[in-house]
């Protein structure tokens, strides 16, 4: 895996493959790897690409700003975030804002929570962990798959990004 400004390279069965991207990650089992790709003009769209055949899949059939696709432990769902444009990007389909989550094998991404970023999935498919400003702090919180249940684990005036483990039991926090 290798990165030149923002084109994504990717060492599978097929070869090297190379997409202009943002934001990859890759499944758990390492054969699938999730990205958001850019255009100014087309605006957004999250895709996995699987490793092993070189199959490209959209995940959103409308335009947007979206961010930090990652797929779930088991690899059948993908969380990803939408936000806003304007200011540098265009103002267009900026509506619907929030953490979405996609069952890979089809029908459409369902909006969990209005709020949150950095959106994925740690020990099982069930919990969808996020982060979010809280009480002049970043703190790290959970949700279940319908959006309730909302838990806060922690928070640090200093974190950046953070990660929950695949066991669930530990975090990552940069």
């Amino acid at each position: 895996f290798g990165a030149v400004g923002g084109c994504c390279c990717a060492v599978g069965r097929q070869g090297r493959m190379c997409i202009w991207d943002r934001h990859p990650s890759f499944s758990r089992d390492g054969k699938r790897l999730a990205f958001v790709t850019w255009d100014d003009v087309k605006l957004g769209a999250v895709h996995t690409i699987n490793l092993t055949t070189g199959a490209l899949t959209t995940h959103t059939d409308k335009p947007g700003h979206y961010a930090h696709p990652a797929l779930s432990p088991e690899g059948d769902y993908l969380t990803f975030e939408k936000h806003g444009g304007g200011n540098l990007t265009a103002p267009e389909w900026s509506d619907a804002q929030g953490i979405y989550i996609h069952d890979i094998y089809g029908g459409e991404a369902e909006r969990v929570t209005q709020s949150g970023t950095m959106p994925h999935l740690g020990g099982d498919d069930f919990s969808l962990y996020m982060k979010r400003f809280e009480d002049d702090k970043h703190a790290i919180v959970s949700v279940n798959l319908l959006g309730h249940d909302n838990r806060r684990h922690g928070s640090s005036e200093m974190d950046q990004s953070d990660s929950v483990s695949y066991a669930g039991s530990e975090v990552a926090i940069q």
